[in-house]
């Protein structure tokens, strides 16, 4: 299926786990390629440039993961989470945390069910 890169405002927090932080894109990739359905990697800004990869994976295989409202990342994923019973078929923030707190509809946003821009 389709590797996805979304910009989301904020992080895993509910039945997730950050199994490892690599600067490497090559290992962060194949870990994810690994398991589609139940992983993301999410990117942390490194100073003064680049970007570190956080391999994040589901717990709990019959829920999605939650997340928490925080900075602009780079969220990477297959297709496979999206789908029904994925790791992402669940609303995560994916605009500014004061659009999405008064639910005001950004450009960007998307829920379970749509395709994110590749």
């Amino acid at each position: 299926m389709t590797l996805h890169k979304q910009e989301v405002f904020g992080w895993p927090c509910t039945n997730a786990k950050m199994c490892r932080d690599t600067a490497s894109w090559a290992d962060a990739h194949r870990w994810l390629c690994e398991n589609k359905a139940d992983r993301m990697v999410l990117d942390k800004k490194k100073f003064p440039y680049g970007y570190d990869h956080e391999c994040w994976e589901r717990r709990d295989k019959t829920k999605p993961v939650e997340f928490k409202y925080g900075s602009e990342r780079p969220l990477h994923f297959y297709s496979e989470a999206r789908d029904v019973g994925g790791c992402l078929d669940c609303e995560f923030p994916t605009g500014p945390p004061l659009l999405c707190k008064l639910n005001i509809p950004c450009s960007r946003n998307w829920g379970p069910g749509q395709q994110a821009s590749s």
